[in-house]
Order: structure tokens, then sequence, then C-alpha cells
């Protein structure tokens, strides 16, 4: 087995235990949850049904494709 430091990094992703990368910064539990619970929606209600109706012509469309192509 090839020691690790006598390895090519090819993509620069290596680090050593002295790097300040080697470990996180902040524990876990200091980087909880957001103290409120407030969310924020992506897609407005109506952008949300635009997007099913959408999705479910697509899957309506691929759906007939694979039929078809199993009879032929």
């Amino acid at each position: 087995m090839i020691p690790m430091e006598n390895k090519i990094d090819t993509q620069g992703m290596s680090s050593t235990q002295s790097s300040s990368f080697s470990s996180p910064s902040d524990s876990p539990e200091s980087c909880g949850p957001r103290q409120d619970d407030s969310t924020r929606p992506v897609f407005s209600q109506l952008e949300r049904e635009e997007l099913k109706t959408i999705i479910m012509e697509a899957l309506n469309d691929w759906e007939e494709i694979k039929e078809l192509s199993v009879s032929k």
C-alpha cells in the first residue's frame, strides 16, 4: 500500500493534518437551525400549479412513448 504522502494529488483536494481544512472550525451543534422558523417559498402558489401541470404532461407523454416502444 502506498503511503498517503507519496500519492499524487490530481484534484487539489488532499490536505495535511496541520492544514486548516482538516477539521471544521465550528462544532456542528453551533451551526444548528435558524432561530426563526420562517420559511421562504421559492415558487408562488400559481407557479407551483403551473409546474405540476407541466410535470404531469411530461410524465404522461413519457408514459405514452414508453408504451409505444414496448408494443412494437
